[in-house]
């Protein structure tokens, strides 16, 4: 009986807990210095997270890292992403945060945890993926990193929207400078290898445009607008051949735009 006493105490004293903690407190019970802040409460985790960061951010790159890397919420790693891109990706922990994000929930998964990625971890990967391509500018040995896990996301990842973010990442990423670097010691017998050359990436590319089912228009256009991007010869044919079988309006319209950069055709 004592037993059944002390559980039911127990019970009561924790809902009194959480009761008072979840309830707002009457504002003429609050201290000057809290009323201030009241509408704190009313904010979400993560809506208290985005008010205050500002603080930090304007700071530091290293804080945002380490915040990066301990939360959870997709939202607020989003948000740190946009907050991030602009100190550019040369930045050392902007960097880390880039090449973590684009690797959220893919790397060192099995194929069917990856298949199981039904949280918002995709939006993460694919932001990451966006905001590189409107900043492209970063040094070799960064870049490098970068091409790596976009291209591990183009050959894996299960949804179709951050394979084609990917694919045109990799067009912004080569669309200036020539061929690109050559890498140093990969620029030798192993050229072909070196995933700092433009003629790599190519490859890579219409290989991938030349496998795309049909179901997967939209992966589809958005190679054809790396394609664009790349502006390379040997993806001529291949665009030939990619309007011949079948896809939607969309990707043919995309075709030409693309076909228009390769030819240097303005009509």
């Amino acid at each position: 009986m004592k037993k059944f006493v002390s559980i039911l105490i127990f019970i009561l004293l924790i809902g009194t807990l959480s009761g008072y903690t979840q309830d707002k407190p009457p504002v003429d019970q609050v201290d000057e210095e809290d009323k201030a802040v009241m509408e704190d409460l009313e904010l979400s985790d993560t809506a208290f997270f985005k008010k205050y960061v500002e603080k930090f951010a304007s700071k530091s790159t290293e804080f945002l890292y380490k915040t990066y890397i301990s939360v959870d919420d997709p939202e607020i790693k989003i948000y740190i992403l946009f907050k991030a891109i602009d100190k550019g990706l040369n930045d050392p922990f902007v960097f880390k945060i880039f090449n973590t994000g684009l690797a959220e929930s893919i790397k060192n998964l099995s194929y069917q945890d990856r298949m199981r990625d039904h949280a918002d971890n995709w939006k993460v990967r694919a932001t990451a993926a966006y905001l590189i391509s409107t900043k492209p500018t970063v040094d070799n040995n960064k870049k490098l990193a970068l091409i790596k896990t976009l291209l591990l996301i183009l050959r894996e990842d299960p949804e179709e929207r951050c394979q084609g973010i990917a694919a045109m990442t990799l067009g912004k990423l080569f669309a200036e400078g020539g061929q690109g670097a050559s890498g140093g010691k990969d620029g030798g017998k192993y050229k072909r290898y070196n995933l700092l050359r433009k003629d790599t990436i190519v490859n890579i590319i219409n290989t991938k445009l030349d496998k795309t089912h049909l179901n997967d228009q939209y992966l589809c256009w958005a190679l054809v607008k790396a394609v664009g991007y790349l502006k390379s010869e040997k993806s001529f044919f291949v665009l030939i051949r990619t309007r011949k079988r079948g896809f939607n309006e969309k990707v043919k319209l995309e075709i030409s735009h693309s076909m228009r950069a390769i030819t240097g055709s303005s009509k």
